[in-house]
């Protein structure tokens, strides 16, 4: 549909590769809108539309040959994407030696734990924020959260925290990270914001402290604009920023 096609085409326009798009065509494109209370959470009005069709599948050996690491974002949402078929596919891309990693978004799913435990044996980093952690392990502190998922098999958890910050629980340590204080208009997309900050530093083969010091640049940037992305730093913009705005992040024992 139009909306689809726009945003293929402003993905291209960035440079994105959109080869494994893939259009149905009697779905609209997934859509949300977000309305903003004060004083308030927000609220979400959500379409899933195509998005409901996706299980996996489409993703193939050989999008997985060209890949250093595999996204799975919106699980507990999609019911076509489900635990076996997310276990499959991580299974195939361990096999070709891609990092996986695993962020969800729970909506109304009751048995979060049954969907999400499975899957972390086969996930190198899981990335839920607070409330979702204690939706999903039934654990109202960030650590008890991060420690019960890697029970299950997580190789490294990183929980966001809103305003206290994020931790980082994994084979390489554990860490805290504060927050910089930027002005806040508004939180729309922090939480996929400081995903991809963190991303950015593990393809590039930064440390731990340097992954989340990314994250959380880009997660201050979301929050200073309205909408998911009119504020987001570019590489060069989070670099320059990083120079000047140090972040404290601490080895926790």
């Amino acid at each position: 549909d139009l909306f689809g096609r726009a945003l293929a085409d402003m993905l291209s326009a960035e440079g994105v590769d959109c080869q494994g798009l893939v259009s149905a065509a009697d779905r609209p494109t997934s859509g949300t809108m977000i309305i903003n209370v004060k004083g308030e959470d927000r609220r979400f009005i959500h379409c899933i539309g195509a998005n409901a069709l996706f299980d996996g599948t489409q993703v193939t050996d050989a999008d997985l040959a060209r890949t250093r690491l595999l996204y799975v974002g919106g699980y507990c949402l999609l019911d076509e994407l489900s635990p076996e078929r997310v276990i499959h596919l991580f299974q195939r891309a361990r096999a070709a030696g891609v990092i996986t990693i695993l962020d969800v978004v729970i909506g109304g799913r009751q048995n979060c734990w049954d969907w999400v435990a499975p899957v972390l044996r086969w996930t190198d980093y899981f990335l839920p924020n607070h409330d979702e952690a204690r939706v999903i392990s039934g654990v109202e502190e960030p650590w008890e959260q991060a420690r019960r998922f890697r029970m299950a098999g997580c190789g490294t958890v990183i929980i966001t925290c809103g305003g206290d910050g994020a931790i980082y629980d994994g084979p390489a340590g554990r860490y805290h990270a504060g927050v910089f204080q930027v002005p806040l208009v508004d939180p729309t997309g922090t939480g996929d914001a400081f995903v991809a900050g963190f991303t950015y530093g593990l393809l590039n083969g930064v440390p731990p402290e340097e992954c989340l010091k990314y994250g959380t640049a880009l997660g201050a940037s979301c929050v200073q604009a309205l909408g998911a992305t009119a504020g987001v730093f570019s590489a060069q913009e989070m670099s320059e920023f990083l120079a000047t705005h140090p972040l404290p992040v601490t080895a926790q024992a």
